[in-house]
């Protein structure tokens, strides 16, 4: 099903990426792409940068210690960004808490992801390791506009209004 909210799209994949193993350059290119994307939406930037964040480190993951190819989907489902990164590598069992050296230069990632994430899970009943993280978001303009003046109606803005424009959901 797909929902519509003043022009989003929810539930509809915002984008998919496929990489061959250690191609990072570009990863590093995709995780632009999504920030873009995100911001076309209207995602605060604050939201924009956690679902960038949690995009960098599970890819990165995927392309370290997973099997080609990596397939990255994202999509915008109501208050959320999911992320669905799939590799033919062997699956693991999630364990983000554990403890990491702070002079330790990885083992963070899945930690990281869990803590801005709402829900992080990996799928182990497949022949493929996927792991799917759920993130909060709150749109708050509509795309192309400003949201830091008040609230947007018909095209303007309300000043002195002194609310965050927001989508009403």
């Amino acid at each position: 099903m797909i929902y519509q909210n003043r022009g989003y799209e929810l539930g509809r994949m915002l984008h998919r990426w496929k990489f061959e193993s250690e191609d990072f350059a570009r990863a590093h290119e995709a995780r632009g792409e999504f920030r873009a994307l995100l911001r076309e939406r209207g995602l605060r930037e604050e939201d924009v940068a956690t679902c960038e964040l949690v995009f960098g480190e599970l890819v990165t993951n995927a392309l370290k210690y997973g099997k080609e190819p990596v397939a990255v989907n994202a999509r915008l489902n109501g208050p959320t960004v999911e992320l669905e990164i799939e590799d033919s590598g062997k699956c693991f069992s999630l364990h983000p808490s554990r403890e990491v050296s702070v002079d330790s230069v990885g083992g963070r990632g899945l930690f990281i992801s869990s803590v801005l994430s709402w829900s992080l899970n990996v799928d182990k009943e497949t022949d493929r390791c996927r792991v799917t993280a759920t993130i909060p978001i709150k749109l708050v303009r509509e795309p192309g506009k400003s949201a830091s003046i008040g609230k947007w109606e018909n095209g303007t803005a309300e000043s002195g209004s002194g609310a965050e424009p927001t989508l009403g959901w």
